[in-house]
């Protein structure tokens, strides 16, 4: 769909994406942010703005899961 998309706006996909660890818990790191963009460069030199997504992690909740074996 994207070389669809760019072939009939006679441009080129710039597609961006990104995501940041900010969070640690017990050595193991999680997101606190992610971005993701789809634009496109026209032959004129304008940009189409197709997509943006944001995504902010928030409230993590931490929990401990045990089990427990039992032998009969």
């Amino acid at each position: 769909m994207i070389e669809k998309f760019a072939k009939s706006h006679d441009a080129e996909p710039k597609i961006t994406a990104f995501s940041e660890y900010g969070r640690e818990k017990n050595g193991l790191r999680f997101p606190s942010r992610n971005y993701s963009g789809q634009a496109y460069i026209r032959s004129d030199k304008r940009k189409i703005v197709n997509a943006r997504i944001y995504v902010v992690y928030k409230k993590y909740k931490f929990f401990t899961v045990e089990t427990e074996v039992d032998i009969k």
